[in-house]
């Protein structure tokens, strides 16, 4: 103990360490090895060197720590250095050059895709469209005059179907809704086509698996340009987040592309069944259904196109707007890393060097363990844990 109260003395005389270090960073231990060799089966605690051997390791994972702190400012500065050099060396120049004709022509390949769904989606629709118009009148029958019903039940059938814009909400039994019933040719025609565009599986993805597929190749690109690692590195983690993010969006439009059928027909139907309700007395069960089938049938060669239409102007601004996304913001990235002018760029170049000292010297702490201490003290008095 009274070496140990000597040594802190000794510490506390040194001026320029003791004012950026507290009491807590210095610890003092007195350890024997000859006596821990002899007493390590009875009570090893006694001679201090378990205490020294866990502070040594925490030094040694604090020592890790600030040496990856380090090295990260270390890649941040040389990262903003290199910008500042970019127009001298040209290099940069190039690998932009590169990466904007690898992105024209990936966004090319997916507007060739995407032409080709839409070709597809028209075909379908064409069809729908024919097939909807040819079986209305037998889906409006059905609907407005529905099987082991009263002409009471009915006609409170065809009141709620009007009342609610198409859709009948029964106490017991199944929804009928009008507005799905007469898109059903329309939805049926693109339905494989909708799950096979869309789809859900991670390892195709929408569109065909195109958006997945997107890639500025930037792996081939690394042993060309090695001197711009860090920005390729960038660039391979905004292309991912905007792929994640772009599916996302796809994810959520393609219901409304899809429910366009449905909600185009409802519209024009919502016409009729705002006179249909206003029928009092005799006869208005007749004058509801009449007044419905006479709308029916005077849009019926206009609706479902108009349907087929909205929904494919829908389907067109969804990929107009996915690649527009992925040009705008690929270009977002790459122009601010490889583009941006030279007086924007702070000269880094003092700070660089200050830690690149730092960063070697604790490079070397760690690979020689201190060698500023004896290694011979090591060897005879601290046993290796």
């Amino acid at each position: 103990m009274t070496a140990k109260e000597a040594v802190s003395k000794e510490l506390n005389k040194l001026t320029m360490i003791r004012k950026y270090f507290s009491d807590e960073c210095f610890k003092v231990f007195t350890v024997s090895s000859a006596e821990f060799l002899k007493s390590k089966h009875l009570h090893p605690e006694n001679t201090e060197i378990p205490e020294l051997q866990d502070f040594l390791q925490n030094l040694n994972d604090h020592h890790s720590e600030t040496l990856n702190y380090v090295s990260g400012a270390h890649r941040i500065l040389s990262l903003i250095q290199r910008a500042s050099l970019r127009e001298t060396d040209g290099i940069n120049k190039a690998l932009c050059e590169d990466l904007e004709t690898n992105l024209h022509c990936q966004l090319d390949a997916i507007r060739n895709v995407m032409r080709e769904i839409y070709i597809t989606f028209e075909k379908c629709l064409d069809e729908g469209a024919e097939t909807s118009t040819s079986s209305c009148e037998i889906i409006l029958k059905s609907s407005l005059k529905p099987e082991r019903k009263t002409g009471s039940a009915q006609c409170n059938t065809a009141k709620s179907v009007v009342k609610n814009g198409g859709i009948h909400k029964p106490k017991k039994g199944n929804e009928i809704n009008f507005n799905i019933k007469l898109s059903s040719f329309l939805s049926k025609s693109i339905d494989e086509e909708f799950r096979k565009t869309f789809s859900n599986e991670e390892n195709c993805g929408p569109f065909n698996g195109v958006i997945n597929k997107f890639s500025l190749d930037i792996e081939k690109l690394k042993p060309k340009y090695k001197d711009a690692e860090l920005q390729l590195i960038f660039l391979m983690k905004e292309e991912e987040k905007l792929k994640t993010n772009l599916c996302k969006k796809i994810c959520d439009s393609k219901k409304l592309v899809y429910m366009s059928l449905t909600k185009t027909v409802e519209e024009i139907i919502q016409e009729c069944c705002e006179k249909a309700p206003q029928f009092r007395g005799k006869n208005t069960l007749q004058n509801m259904r009449q007044t419905i089938q006479k709308h029916v049938h005077t849009f019926k060669n206009t609706m479902f196109e108009k349907a087929k239409d909205v929904m494919l102007e829908q389907l067109q601004k969804l990929m107009v707007d996915v690649v527009g996304d992925l040009e705008k913001n690929m270009m977002a990235s790459i122009e601010p890393s490889l583009k941006t002018e030279d007086c924007s760029i702070p000269d880094v170049s003092t700070e660089l060097a200050m830690v690149q000292k730092l960063y070697d010297e604790l490079n070397m702490l760690w690979m020689h363990k201190y060698p500023e201490m004896d290694k011979t003290f090591y060897s005879k008095h601290i046993p290796c844990k």
